[in-house]
């Protein structure tokens, strides 16, 4: 997929040191950039996405939050998700209107 994408800067986020080191010995391309994620807020999600501003997101880990991908999806920023689930209480949550999402 990536491949198509050739110029594409991709952000990949997890959630643990195990992550780290396992991304590291798969030696992605230069133009990935490993970083944990955000604490999933609202002003957190943004102030992150605002600051990495990738053209592909990759999501990696057992949990997902889900206001990282709503804010990832608004900006219309491609998603990978990579042996990621989202936890079963968070689900109900996103189906709300935004306006008492966050």
């Amino acid at each position: 997929a990536l491949a198509e994408l050739p110029d594409a800067h991709v952000l990949l986020t997890s959630s643990t040191a195990t992550s780290t080191v396992a991304l590291a010995a798969a030696r992605p391309p230069d133009r990935c950039i490993h970083v944990f994620q955000p604490v999933d807020t609202v002003q957190a999600v943004r102030r992150f996405l605002d600051h990495w501003r990738p053209d592909v997101a990759g999501f990696s880990e057992l949990d997902f939050w889900p206001r990282l991908m709503i804010e990832t999806k608004g900006r219309e920023i491609p998603m990978i998700l990579v042996n990621s689930r989202m936890p079963e209480g968070s689900f109900p949550w996103t189906l709300r209107p935004p306006s008492r999402a966050g």
